[in-house]
């Protein structure tokens, strides 16, 4: 799923997201083979191709620290099936919390 979103890359939202996406675009390396495809201003087409170069070269190295830095956290969600051998959950329950009833 992380290779499906773009909104870590700066200057993107899930409104350009969603053209991307309604474009048939679908991946870094679909949006790098068929950038002509989506109707936006160059500079910003540019700034994207350059932002899945970057973020393809960190997750290559594993780099789980660089995409929990530029994804919203409601997100981080999708680089869990690339980084899961490096993920932690914590279930915390007080023991002093007061109970109802």
């Amino acid at each position: 799923m992380l290779k499906n979103t773009y909104i870590h890359i700066p200057g993107v939202g899930k409104a350009l997201e969603q053209k991307i996406w309604a474009s048939g675009i679908r991946t870094w390396d679909e949006f790098l083979e068929m950038e002509g495809r989506i109707s936006i201003p160059s500079s910003k087409r540019a700034r994207i191709c350059e932002g899945i170069k970057i973020s393809s070269r960190h997750l290559a190295a594993k780099d789980c620290f660089f995409f929990s830095q530029r994804l919203p956290s409601a997100e981080h969600w999708r680089a869990y099936s690339l980084f899961s051998d490096s993920v932690a959950f914590f279930d915390i329950e007080p023991q002093d919390f007061p109970r109802a009833g």
